[in-house]
């Protein structure tokens, strides 16, 4: 991690010093075996390069190197002998999961799902079985037992010895899949892909080989990424599988939603933000439609009308067919009075975040609780005021900002930098409280959960460098260190870089951030309306039940704005 987000000045030097102490397991699985110096120094060089290809990083990049010439051959063989395989490290990742144990999961699951949930998986196990091609898509709404269908998926490929390969487009999703990387660092697929060139996989490196052996590519929240992703994803696997069917002649399957989030263009107008969509790509009509279409979370309450008709309700929101027009207003819709509320903030805080003082530190409480905004500015302007109610000492730590170039060191007081609060940054002053939820800024290490928008509890402020989280949904604690994070320039003219822990306070968060999240009370602030395609529909679906969501609007009438792009729809 230190590589990573350093910046560590001297990398072989700080290797030369420390890298003794990195050795532990190493010698511990070794035995009687004994390993020169020089080997256990390839084995923690392998190691290190291993997790940083999680980051499409490797050793070299930071100028080091194995001490012989065929020191990553000898400690990937020592490796290999360890762990009792015969492939790759990354295809073995793949490969270790216990059929019988994947066969159990998949026949308990399968008995569960829903008929066009059994379709859906039988058409896909099918598939892989028979070793066709398929592209399909699946129209999976909130609540309808996404991950569900897709977990059952895998096991049903990893009971057969199989390779599934889960990416999501985002890092909360992906952390919600078995083996789930987000798609850019799977496939090391830049940001602003280039739609007539493969993304950079060497076709006799270890992730190729992964590819070629991937019976399955499962692609979560795909709505989310653009056309150019989907093209330059066709482009790439067709070299590694030795095929010119489209996508490799592999079975693809995407998953998402076309009512929530789609992908960014800055400042683009509604036209661009459509023409970028996956379906918009001439690939789009390779693809087979399913639809899941029972609600999952309704199901579970039985025979409950009002979860019934807020289900409904939720769906005429989603696909702007209102129940209520407003006149000569059709981007208005007249929210239920039941879900809503013209009370103060202060009241929306004291129900979402009920008895708070009294769970402290309580990982399940807080990951169950979120308030929702349209905008950035608003979060935080909760977040602050929740803090304050929040019982404990207020600890602050403060931000090193510095230009990226050393071109504009001398022309650039710092002061205007820390001033600053830039969307995707952490601020400069950082206001924190010991078990108080905070929200994760960066992809740290997907693998272990450590993703954009991850929540935490902070337990403990370690020094000024470290502080010690528990990540909510998995109870697990772990360091984050401060990391050198980059602004996009666009409110300076120029990049800078802010030095700071990358997290918020998560009391409150946008409608964005929330998206791929099941929460049991939520509380949507809507001071200012939302503003892109389907934000009202992700807000008011984190719920499956009306009694579970409060919505404040200052219009006293509950009237607010619903933005739809019915074209993504049809």
């Amino acid at each position: 991690m230190l590589l990573l987000f350093g910046p560590v000045n001297d990398p072989v030097q700080f290797f030369q010093r420390h890298w003794d102490k990195m050795c532990d397991d190493f010698l511990y699985h070794s035995g009687s075996l004994i390993l020169p110096p020089i080997v256990l120094q390839c084995l923690v060089l392998f190691d290190l390069d291993r997790i940083l290809h999680e980051s499409d990083k490797n050793i070299r990049l930071f100028g080091l190197y194995y001490p012989t010439p065929d020191g990553e051959t000898v400690a990937d063989d020592i490796n290999r002998h360890y762990e009792n395989r015969t492939v790759s490290s990354i295809v073995n990742d793949k490969l270790t999961y216990d059929p019988i144990e994947m066969r159990t999961r998949f026949e308990s699951n399968f008995r569960r799902l829903r008929p066009r949930q059994r379709a859906l998986v039988q058409r896909v196990v099918r598939a892989v079985e028979e070793k066709q091609p398929l592209c399909a898509f699946v129209d999976a709404p909130a609540g309808t037992g996404k991950v569900f269908c897709i977990e059952t998926i895998l096991a049903g490929i990893g009971s057969r010895n199989g390779i599934g390969l889960a990416v999501a487009s985002s890092g909360i999703a992906a952390t919600l899949l078995t083996g789930g990387r987000t798609f850019h660092s799977r496939f090391r697929a830049p940001l602003k892909p280039d739609n007539t060139r493969p993304f950079n996989i060497p076709k006799q490196g270890d992730l190729a080989e992964l590819i070629r052996r991937a019976d399955l590519i499962v692609w979560d929240e795909a709505p989310m990424s653009n056309k150019f992703h989907l093209k330059a994803l066709d482009i790439t696997l067709r070299d590694p599988c030795n095929s010119n069917l489209p996508f490799g002649g592999k079975v693809l399957l995407l998953f998402g939603d076309f009512r929530q989030v789609l992908p960014v263009v800055k400042h683009g107008s509604r036209a661009q933000q459509i023409d970028v969509s996956i379906k918009m790509s001439p690939l789009w009509k390779l693809f087979e439609v399913h639809c899941l279409t029972e609600n999952m979370r309704i199901l579970s309450l039985g025979d409950d009308p009002m979860a019934q008709m807020y289900d409904v309700f939720l769906m005429r929101i989603g696909n702007g067919d209102h129940i209520h027009f407003v006149p000569n207003e059709p981007a208005a819709v007249k929210l239920p009075h039941e879900i809503c509320t013209d009370k103060p903030i202060r009241d929306l805080i004291s129900w979402t975040f009920e008895d708070v003082c009294e769970h402290v530190g309580d990982a399940d409480y807080f990951y169950a609780r979120l308030i929702l905004y349209a905008t950035n500015d608003d979060a935080g302007c909760v977040n602050d005021m929740v803090l304050n109610d929040f019982p404990g000492e207020v600890r602050e730590s403060y931000s090193v900002d510095y230009p990226a170039s050393d071109d504009h060191e001398l022309a650039i007081q710092h002061e205007l930098l820390n001033s600053l609060n830039e969307f995707g940054l952490p601020p400069h002053k950082l206001q924190l409280k010991i078990g108080a939820p905070v929200m994760l800024l960066r992809n740290l290490s997907p693998k272990q959960g450590l993703c954009n928008g991850t929540r935490l509890i902070l337990k403990k402020i370690v020094d000024d460098d470290l502080l010690e989280v528990t990540i909510m949904r998995t109870s697990k604690t772990t360091l984050i260190p401060k990391i050198d994070l980059t602004s996009d320039g666009e409110t300076t003219g120029f990049k800078w870089n802010r030095r700071q822990f990358p997290i918020r306070l998560a009391f409150a968060a946008t409608i964005n951030k929330s998206q791929g999240q099941t929460i049991s009370r939520v509380g949507v602030w809507l001071r200012k309306p939302v503003f892109a395609h389907d934000q009202l529909y992700v807000a008011l679906s984190r719920v499956g039940h009306p009694n579970n969501i409060r919505v404040v609007l200052p219009d006293k009438k509950f009237i607010t704005k619903n933005v739809v792009y019915y074209e993504l729809l049809q």
